[in-house]
């Protein structure tokens, strides 16, 4: 049974934890110790109690084992969903303060800035600082914010991520090194989908701010010539896009994890040791070309969040290398704002709940929930106060997760977690046309592949070689 299985992890760390190291240091990073087993705990007991695991008689009520009784707990009451939702805020919290009592917490960028950027700082010194925070969060090998880290070859050598995600040196950067990225072809690029997902520098969703016009987010536009001007819309644009460049319209005035994440054109790549305005036109450094005709960022849109800014071509041993995050703080204190806010009644004081995100988005540089959500001058009346129902909440909460855990593996499961997936999963990747030599010839939607995510696949298939050594186990629903 699903409980029972969930029950056995549980009961196993719980046994195993007092007996853990209660820090590893040193050469020991990337082992289990305390900290990582009560994070992962909480991370379980946010699963069992999420509805996909904690009831869900919609999609597995004949789903039966030998004794005619059902895998999943389908007949989970609210009582007992309740119960489970506090278990995973509980054991949230208590690993929340287990780590920060051991020095971890959010992570903060504490060196100087990186040459290239000097000018910048000086001109734009919060909104910078705010950046770096942002985009050296994954990169900044073993920060206080990982809890625990993946260091295996496959990240770290030559099959690694920021391989893929890189754009190549564009020319006359560095002489004597060689113009690619590294070894690996530079294919991975972020879905169309995700300019959607992440705030406007209100820190609201795009469809909730009432100073985003949807009508017009795909105008291509030029920024303003020289330096941006102050106490304008741009001002904060500056170290962030370019001045005097072409790009599109919805790549303007967003939050900083989406210049931070992303890699855009009219924005800046931070990669090599250099400062790179980025172009993903044909022909430009991370675009379609003649000579790169399967190398290249295949959405027109890169992923900088993976790339350490140091990261150079030529050979993987030029690549900085940091751990894959398995888990950090910004996920246990959004774990902790989510079990939360199930586990509260509707109409229940939520001010703890806003209090545990809203690190995270102060963090970010956005605003707290509360006043994002109730300032007239930027929300929607339609969205007005959304915050203060659960489901509303639970909305604010999901997208948060899907934009700071963006490309580290979450959102993923967090579809499943809600029976999202089909909806989610099903749609086309779409990206802009990267053979285009101009704006009005790159930015044009173009599907890039067709998806399908049907009920089947959110339980895998046991392997035939399982089934055929034991009899009695039965198949998943489908396969």
């Amino acid at each position: 049974k699903v409980d029972d299985c969930f029950d056995y992890i549980v009961k196993t760390m719980d046994d195993a934890i007092p007996d853990l190291m209660l820090r590893r240091e040193s050469s020991d990073l990337g082992q289990v110790d305390q900290l990582v087993a009560a994070s992962i705990k909480a991370r379980v007991l946010l699963f069992r109690a999420s509805p996909f695991y904690s009831g869900n008689r919609e999609f597995y009520e004949d789903f039966l084992d030998h004794d005619r009784q059902p895998f999943f707990p389908v007949n989970d009451d609210e009582a007992r969903t309740k119960t489970k939702w506090k278990d995973a805020a509980d054991a949230a919290d208590a690993a929340i303060k287990l780590c920060e009592s051991n020095g971890k917490g959010l992570y903060t960028y504490d060196r100087i800035e990186f040459p290239y950027d000097t000018t910048a700082f000086r001109l734009n010194r919060d909104i910078m600082k705010t950046y770096y925070n942002l985009r050296m969060v994954i990169v900044d090998p073993w920060n206080k914010e990982l809890i625990w880290g993946y260091s295996g070859q496959a990240i770290t050598e030559s099959g690694q991520l920021q391989t893929l995600a890189n754009i190549r040196l564009p020319v006359g950067y560095t002489p004597g090194v060689t113009n690619s990225n590294t070894l690996s072809e530079q294919w991975l690029g972020p879905t169309l989908k995700m300019l959607d997902r992440y705030y406007t520098v209100n820190g609201l969703p795009l469809d909730a701010d009432r100073s985003f016009n949807r009508n017009k987010q795909y105008e291509i536009v030029h920024t303003p010539e020289d330096e941006y001007p102050e106490d304008s819309e741009y001002d904060r644009m500056r170290g962030l896009m370019q001045p005097d460049i072409e790009t599109v319209r919805i790549y303007l005035n967003r939050e900083i994890r989406f210049y931070a994440n992303l890699g855009i054109t009219g924005g800046y790549w931070r990669a090599h040791a250099h400062l790179i305005p980025t172009t993903m036109y044909n022909d430009q450094a991370g675009g379609y070309s003649g000579a790169h005709t399967d190398n290249y960022l295949c959405t027109g849109l890169g992923l900088q969040k993976m790339v350490h800014p140091e990261s150079k071509s030529g050979d993987w041993r030029r690549v900085v290398r940091f751990p894959y995050p398995i888990i950090r703080m910004a996920d246990l204190y959004l774990m902790k704002a989510e079990a939360l806010n199930e586990y509260l009644d509707e109409g229940a004081d939520r001010s703890e709940v806003y209090k545990t995100i809203n690190v995270v988005r102060a963090r970010a540089g956005i605003p707290d929930v509360e006043t994002a959500w109730t300032d007239l001058n930027y929300v929607k009346p339609e969205y007005f106060e959304k915050h203060h129902t659960k489901t509303g909440m639970r909305d604010i909460i999901l997208q948060e997760r899907g934009i700071e855990l963006a490309f580290e593996g979450s959102r993923y499961w967090d579809m499943i977690r809600y029976k999202k997936a089909t909806n989610e999963f099903s749609t086309p990747i779409y990206g802009w046309t990267t053979e285009g030599i101009t704006g009005s010839e790159f930015f044009l939607i173009e599907m890039k592949e067709a998806r399908t995510f049907n009920e089947t696949y959110y339980l895998w298939p046991i392997d035939l070689d399982e089934l055929n050594t034991n009899a009695n186990i039965i198949q998943n629903p489908g396969w």
